[in-house]
């Protein structure tokens, strides 16, 4: 559950927001599991766990959302990520290297490589937060 809160805060909120996100679904999976398991204490190392497990449940539903992406609709993708790296430019970023991933987007296998090192970076970013989270929480849950 704390997975698939994850997943509709990250698509409510910017991109900036979804560490804030990811936190708030760790510490949403140790509350639920609080609420389920009366008699258990949890430390943090444990909130941490359960953090890291609903972490696991929703990235796998992101990998699926994103991998059928690039199988079924690899011109859609390639088009959101063209116009992200054109913001990026806009904001300040280095147009000549802008212009290389843009050139790397227009094959197969770049389009692939960054579909790669962005789940990988999800996943880090995912586990690492919820983790976070469900510490923080079976923090607070054990003082209360």
């Amino acid at each position: 559950m704390g997975g698939v809160i994850s997943i509709v805060t990250v698509l409510l909120l910017p991109i900036m927001g979804w560490g804030p996100a990811y936190v708030l679904g760790g510490a949403v999976a140790v509350f639920i599991y609080r609420l389920r398991a009366r008699n258990v204490v949890l430390t943090p190392g444990a909130g941490a766990k359960v953090g890291a497990a609903s972490a696991g449940f929703g990235f796998g539903i992101m990998a699926i959302i994103l991998v059928g992406t690039y199988v079924y609709h690899p011109d859609d993708l390639r088009k959101l990520m063209t116009d992200t790296i054109t913001q990026m430019t806009a904001r300040g970023a280095d147009p000549q290297a802008a212009q290389q991933m843009m050139e790397l987007l227009k094959t197969p296998e770049g389009l692939g490589l960054f579909v790669a090192f962005s789940l990988s970076m999800l996943f880090l970013v995912f586990v690492i937060a919820s983790s976070v989270g469900g510490a923080l929480c079976a923090s607070w849950l054990r003082r209360r």
